[in-house]
């Protein structure tokens, strides 16, 4: 577990490779939302962001569902306005986000996307960073099979959580 836990791995997995997870820890992830938390300390961090209510006002979440529609046609290349702006800022993860949904894209593979955003970005995967992407999912089967062998002492029990 502390293998999973401490280790850096690479940034394409979980969001672009995805692997196997066992079933106790993918029913933690479920359930780890209703656990109690300081419900005043979080709508302190909402009255802080909310400074004047503005009806026109827009969330992260809503500006990035805007950015596929200001992709326009650049007249003198054959890339569109926001596909440029990606690759100038060598942003790949926007571009990949971008991409990832659009018609000749979305009928291939999520790695091979994100590899073509970052050669057009000029930030190829190199040869080390393969055997990286390898060698974090053969250390993530193998952590897996060991929490999985592994044997629990109390099967059943009564537990109490007091505040």
């Amino acid at each position: 577990m502390n293998n999973i836990l401490n280790r850096n791995f690479h940034e394409i997995i979980g969001p672009i490779i995805k692997f196997e997870i066992n079933e106790d820890l993918r029913l933690g992830n479920e359930l780890v939302h209703r656990i109690p938390y300081n419900y005043i300390g979080e709508q302190e961090e909402v009255f802080k962001n909310q400074t004047d209510h503005n009806p026109l006002a827009m969330t992260e979440h809503d500006l990035k569902k805007l950015i596929p529609k200001l992709n326009f046609n650049l007249p003198e290349t054959k890339l569109r306005l926001m596909e440029k702006k990606f690759i100038d800022n060598q942003d790949y993860w926007s571009l990949y986000e971008l991409l990832k949904d659009m018609h000749p894209y979305n009928l291939t593979n999520d790695f091979a996307v994100y590899s073509y955003c970052r050669s057009m970005c000029r930030l190829p995967i190199m040869a080390d960073e393969y055997k990286r992407i390898n060698q974090d999912l053969k250390s993530l089967k193998k952590s897996m099979k060991k929490i999985k062998s592994k044997s629990m002492k109390k099967l059943h029990g009564n537990y109490e959580i007091k505040f």
